[in-house]
């Protein structure tokens, strides 16, 4: 085929086609733009409903914290409690215990009746007052306490015997243990108990 087109004609269809491509790809380029500011919009719209729920969770987190605040303050102040208390408990003196170790020193024949115990007598001289079934159980008794680890400067203050001419007791300890003994002996301290 001849092309018998005037020249001019055939370079305005030459520019109309190359109109119509540079028209097309306008048109996607726009698109792409549109396309493109489009994702950046969507993804800022989700970054910022992204902070804004953050925030929130914050803003809850922060009055859950204030509101446990109080109970982190009590549960330190109750920590603090327990350390004081384990201190006072760990130098603290159990008479009970201490009674029954004192028991424990006693030699057979002899029952105490009197013992005064308190933290102001311990390291002090106390009086100790016992009865024993025979004379010679109050040297026992002495020789005992002078061996144990509770007592130090043991020593004999009274021993009394009940005399044929006396009546008969009314008490069954003063039948059973006649012979009244009164030592004086200083208490030692026990050691503190250890801590757990």
């Amino acid at each position: 085929m001849i092309n018998l087109l005037p020249d001019e004609t055939k370079r305005n269809l030459r520019a109309a086609r190359l109109n119509v491509l540079l028209l097309r790809y306008l048109i996607f380029l726009g698109v792409a733009c549109l396309f493109i500011v489009g994702a950046f919009g969507v993804g800022y719209l989700l970054t910022a409903s992204e902070r804004t729920a953050a925030a929130r969770d914050l803003a809850a987190s922060q009055q859950t914290l204030a509101a446990y605040q109080k109970t982190k303050l009590d549960a330190q102040a109750f920590a603090d409690n327990l350390r004081a208390a384990r201190i006072i408990l760990s130098n603290e003196t159990i008479f009970s215990d201490l009674i029954v170790q004192i028991a424990k020193t006693l030699p057979p024949n002899t029952v105490l009746t009197s013992l005064n115990l308190s933290t102001d007598t311990l390291g002090k001289q106390i009086i100790i007052n016992a009865r024993t079934k025979d004379a010679e159980a109050p040297l026992a008794l002495k020789t005992a306490l002078e061996n144990s680890p509770l007592f130090t400067n043991v020593s004999i203050l009274t021993i009394a015997k009940p005399s044929p001419s006396d009546p008969p007791p009314r008490f069954m300890i003063a039948r059973d243990y006649p012979v009244t003994v009164t030592m004086s002996a200083t208490l030692v301290k026990p050691p503190a108990r250890s801590q757990p």
